[in-house]
């Protein structure tokens, strides 16, 4: 008798800056809709906001995670969330946009598969006025094991030109 192995889901752990309804959200949400039931989907959100999940379908494994971090703390945000990483075993981490930087840098040596994503900047910053201490935060965090992917040609000149990526990176 030939018996079908059953493989678990792979849990993939999204960091979003918000979950509100926005473009890298509902995109999230709807290659998750579209993926069923292959994939189990953590989402936190840094600001505590998780709109877009109401877009889920039913059938989605997903689940909201609420972690109580003090802003501005990076070093004790890092400790966290490396701690979050070792006790959650994702099978591949996915943080968006520089408001999830801290676990970019949580995960530094790349011990858990990570791929980050640039979607566009805030008012603070623009093509054109890169903040320096966004711009090492970014050079650190993409030291070692991580990819970065940009959803435009201008982030793509951003990341190679002003971040100073390695193309292998971007």
């Amino acid at each position: 008798m030939n018996v079908a192995r059953i493989m678990p889901a792979k849990t993939l752990l999204h960091i979003f800056p918000t979950f509100a309804v926005g473009g890298a959200q509902t995109r999230t949400v709807t290659l998750a809709n579209r993926l069923g039931k292959k994939y189990r989907h953590i989402i936190v959100a840094m600001d505590g906001v998780y709109e877009c999940a109401e877009k889920f379908d039913p059938g989605v494994d997903f689940e909201i995670r609420r972690l109580e971090f003090t802003k501005n703390d990076t070093l004790a945000n890092i400790a966290l969330f490396r701690r979050c990483l070792k006790q959650w075993q994702p099978d591949l981490l996915l943080t968006y946009n520089f408001g999830a930087v801290e676990w970019l840098l949580a995960n530094f040596f790349g011990h858990t598969p990570h791929i980050h994503t640039e979607d566009g900047f805030g008012v603070e910053e623009s093509g054109a006025i890169q903040l320096p201490r966004r711009v090492w935060l970014r050079r650190i965090g993409f030291m070692f094991g991580k990819q970065l992917i940009v959803i435009s040609l201008t982030l793509h000149d951003i990341a190679a030109k002003i971040w100073r990526l390695p193309a292998r990176k971007v």
